[in-house]
């Protein structure tokens, strides 16, 4: 008989930001390992298009936009409703924000913190509801910025989004072991999707773009596939000994 590790077979996933990038890739992996995935995203035209990629027995989208944080425990309700128990969760949905401090926007602030943070801490406390719940691997995809290019005075918004994530993963790592819930972080790169086209249009040309981006990723830039794949790992029993750590996936990049 034959064991593969890796296998999903059975498991309800819940996957954000799903309609395009390592949350398509993602969503893509978890039926090729045999799970079902539940695709979330605010961009409903953009979901239906990706969805349409997918295996319709072991897929369903769900349009929402995750900032309506309040209404979070009724999404994952009608997930549940939908599939049946959750089996675990990856937080992909994000925005990226370049701002230098003279233009910090607290309401800009707190729409991020609410994507990135809020969502995350209701989207885990939906999944890890006692009563409802039989989820041994919450993971939240978090993209840690490394070393020092020319940007990096503009990201304080955004690094402190990720930060707080890196931070609460490990707190909730602890505080959930006992139950054999777990959690973890990914922190890519820069990868190959929509949000590193906007990081192209910051930079004059794109020679300046390579030298300050691309050329600081000693095996080059990441594609989706490359990150999928690690979150697949850990969403696997081959990965049921890994709790709150955060995976670097940079191609060298901190190096």
């Amino acid at each position: 008989m034959t064991i593969n590790p890796m296998s999903l077979s059975g498991k309800n996933i819940i996957v954000t930001g799903a309609s395009s990038g390592i949350g398509l890739a993602t969503s893509h992996l978890i039926c090729a390992l045999g799970g079902n995935v539940a695709m979330v995203s605010r961009n409903k035209e953009k979901l239906s298009v990706a969805q349409r990629e997918m295996p319709e027995e072991s897929s369903k989208a769900f349009s929402f936009d995750l900032r309506n944080t309040d209404k979070i425990p009724d999404l994952v309700s009608l997930i549940r409703a939908e599939f049946g128990p959750i089996g675990g969760l990856v937080h992909c949905a994000g925005d990226f924000a370049v701002r230098p401090l003279r233009s910090f926007d607290p309401k800009e602030y707190r729409d991020l913190y609410d994507l990135h943070v809020t969502a995350f801490f209701m989207l885990s406390k939906a999944v890890c509801t006692k009563k409802k719940r039989r989820s041994d691997r919450c993971f939240y995809r978090c993209r840690l910025i490394c070393g020092c290019n020319i940007w990096f005075t503009g990201l304080s918004m955004y690094s402190s989004v990720k930060g707080a994530l890196i931070s609460a993963v490990r707190s909730l790592a602890a505080e959930y072991a006992t139950k054999k819930i777990r959690f973890n972080c990914v922190c890519p790169g820069w990868v190959n999707t929509p949000m590193l086209d906007r990081i192209k249009a910051l930079y004059p040309d794109l020679e300046s773009f390579d030298l300050a981006i691309t050329k600081r990723h000693l095996l080059g830039l990441g594609q989706p596939d490359d990150v999928s794949n690690s979150i697949c790992f850990l969403l696997s029993d081959a990965a049921r000994w890994i709790t709150g750590t955060s995976v670097v996936l940079d191609g060298g990049y901190s190096l």
